[in-house]
């Protein structure tokens, strides 16, 4: 995957706003947030501003992203890649984002298995 992709075509810039738009409306107050494959942490500038935020992705952002309490960079697509981050995070996550990114993973149903254990009680997958 380019580590553009997400500006790449005419129509990107304005359907990623779009779709943050409508995945920070699933978000609640006060939640905590890993962002798989953020990107630029954009989700976060979108966040309510009781929400704490982690992201995940190959590239770290240029600048922080609101929010942001940690960035691990990893190759979302690598075999060991879940398991870096389950040894490095803090808690687990009210919300787990996989935004324009499964398409990206040869077997979905085992990724999701395996962010399972990051997801608190009750949180949410939103993908």
């Amino acid at each position: 995957m380019n580590e553009n992709q997400e500006n790449q075509g005419l129509f990107s810039p304005y359907l990623r706003k779009k779709r943050l738009k409508e995945v920070a409306t699933l978000i609640p107050q006060g939640a905590s947030v890993l962002d798989l494959a953020c990107g630029a942490g954009y989700l976060s500038n979108r966040l309510p501003p009781s929400c704490r935020y982690w992201g995940a992705d190959k590239i770290a952002p240029s600048k922080k992203p609101t929010h942001f309490e940690d960035f691990y960079a990893v190759d979302l697509t690598d075999a060991g890649a879940l398991e870096y981050i389950k040894n490095r995070i803090p808690e687990q996550f009210d919300c787990i984002t996989i935004i324009a990114f499964l398409e990206h993973i040869k077997d979905c149903s085992s990724f999701i298995l395996n962010i399972l254990p990051l997801l608190r009680d009750g949180g949410v997958i939103i993908g």
